[in-house]
């Protein structure tokens, strides 16, 4: 079986394959783009499994919904319907045999709301964490930063709180480089929480390290290892802590 996402109001039809992830929002790189100005940027991930669908909201400001309430996370069956702020999707269920999805990469823009499917998924392994923090979710920022290091392979990962001038570290996995001082990343910490919304590198890393936002003065810290994330992975993965933190109850 396969899956289609309706946009109910236009009527618009997004095939999802099974296995795969896709980032669902009103940005211009994402894999399902809704045009509604009360949609995130990356507002949720969906994760596509044969008998349901997993919904994880990515921290956006007006919030996802399932059954009337407002969720961090939900599983949706056949069927059901799921708002991203004020664009309401239905989930379905769609027979294999009907043949391949279109070659387009956009479906019909019949009214103020577009969709998108994507080419490839965003990361294969992400289900696995979205697993675990349906298993342990206090544990959710514990699990995001081993994820980081383990799977997308970088040096370390550090969640930081700032209090005035001081830097502490609620939690971390891997070797965070001895250069990466709370003194040094105090006045670079002070900017970043004044420009919630940007990716900051800190400056003479080495190996070279990036700060992303959170909120409530906290800052995903993120070391590069063999492989450099892009600057849409970054903002991607601070989503994801704002995600933990409050699944945590941080």
């Amino acid at each position: 079986m396969a899956w289609e996402l309706v946009i109910l109001d236009s009527g618009a039809r997004v095939p999802l394959e099974v296995g795969k992830e896709y980032v669902v929002g009103s940005g211009s790189s994402v894999h399902v783009k809704l045009s509604a100005r009360d949609v995130s940027g990356s507002h949720a991930i969906i994760t596509v499994y044969p008998t349901f669908v997993r919904v994880v909201d990515l921290g956006s400001k007006n919030g996802t919904f399932h059954k009337g309430k407002r969720v961090p996370v939900a599983e949706v069956a056949n069927g059901e319907t799921v708002a991203f702020s004020s664009v309401k999707v239905q989930f379905l269920q769609t027979s294999t045999e009907t043949g391949p999805p279109p070659p387009r990469a956009f479906v019909e823009k019949e009214a103020s709301h577009t969709g998108e499917y994507p080419v490839a998924a965003v990361d294969s392994d992400l289900a696995e964490l979205l697993e675990s923090w349906d298993t342990a979710p206090e544990q959710a920022c514990a699990a995001l930063l081993s994820w980081l290091v383990r799977s997308r392979r970088l040096a370390a990962a550090a969640l930081l709180q700032t209090h005035g001038d001081d830097v502490v570290v609620l939690a971390a996995q891997g070797l965070l480089p001895t250069g990466l001082a709370g003194s040094k990343l105090s006045p670079v910490l002070r900017r970043h929480s004044q420009e919630l919304r940007e990716v900051l590198e800190v400056p003479e890393s080495t190996p070279p390290a990036f700060l992303c936002p959170v909120g409530q003065d906290r800052s995903l810290l993120l070391v590069v290892g063999t492989t450099k994330p892009s600057s849409r992975e970054l903002s991607l993965l601070g989503r994801l802590a704002r995600l933990a933190c409050r699944l945590s109850g941080l």
